[in-house]
């Protein structure tokens, strides 16, 4: 199940190379020999262990607890995307389909900017159309993406975008940025078929990412069981790139959220 790009870059492991194809930041598979090698490499090892019966193909990662956050302990970038260097980010994540979870990968360089997808506790707003936004209760779960200094599409004070309830099993999530875009697609288990795509834009440069993370986001007062992860990509994709070309052109650079029939 370990598709798309992965063919692009030689494996390597909290390690930035540079290939023919641009400069992989981070290619992590969680192939560790035991927890104490996983421990080792990622922070917050009290709550991170290996799942040997899980992944694409296993092992996964899995966390427990409210507040886990995980991030590589030597990994250091400084990266600013743009439109002829754009920046990817995919994950495989698993939910169990419990409620009320917070588990997510995601960029940010503090809190500006900040990129966080996967499951939420709580969204509060949902995009009900290519205009249009809803306010939500707090109790409302499920999955979707979080947006702090990246712009929404052009919806004003919205910071989470939420896609659908809470599925169970596991799905492939790709970010791809540029200097004032954000494009988001989601393939729920992981069948070649992207079910959610969305991008939105922003009117001044988005800036530098320099942080990457794993976890549940904090303030979690609920359960945050049930997660899992696997093959965290992190690459700049020069143009042109059939890649980048691709996602550009499938997602579009208008705002748009779209779900398969």
């Amino acid at each position: 199940m370990k598709k798309l790009l992965m063919s692009l870059a030689t494996t390597v492991s909290l390690v930035a190379v540079t290939t023919g194809f641009g400069q992989v930041i981070l290619n992590e598979t969680f192939d560790y020999a035991d927890d104490a090698a996983l421990q080792a490499a990622w922070t917050t090892p009290a709550s991170l262990t290996l799942d040997a019966s899980a992944g694409n193909p296993s092992p996964a990662a899995a966390h427990s607890g409210a507040n886990a956050i995980h991030q590589p302990m030597n990994l250091s970038f400084n990266i600013t995307p743009t439109a002829a260097n754009p920046l990817l980010l995919r994950a495989d994540i698993y939910s169990s389909g419990t409620a009320q979870q917070a588990n997510t990968v995601g960029l940010r360089t503090g809190a500006n900017p900040l990129f966080e997808m996967g499951m939420y506790r709580f969204f509060d707003n949902v995009q009900t159309g290519p205009t249009t936004t809803a306010p939500l209760s707090p109790t409302e779960d499920g999955i979707g993406i979080r947006l702090l200094n990246l712009g929404v599409g052009g919806f004003a004070g919205q910071s989470w975008i939420k896609f659908d309830d809470n599925y169970t099993g596991w799905a492939r999530w790709e970010a791809l940025f540029t200097d004032v875009t954000t494009t988001v697609r989601v393939d729920l288990d992981i069948d070649g078929v992207w079910d959610y795509e969305f991008s939105s834009t922003r009117g001044t440069p988005i800036g530098a990412f320099t942080d990457i993370r794993f976890g549940a986001p904090s303030a979690v007062g609920t359960s945050a069981t049930g997660f899992l992860v696997d093959n965290i990509y992190l690459a700049v994709i020069p143009e042109p790139s059939s890649l980048a070309l691709s996602l550009l052109g499938g997602f579009g650079l208008l705002a748009m959220f779209r779900r398969r029939r």
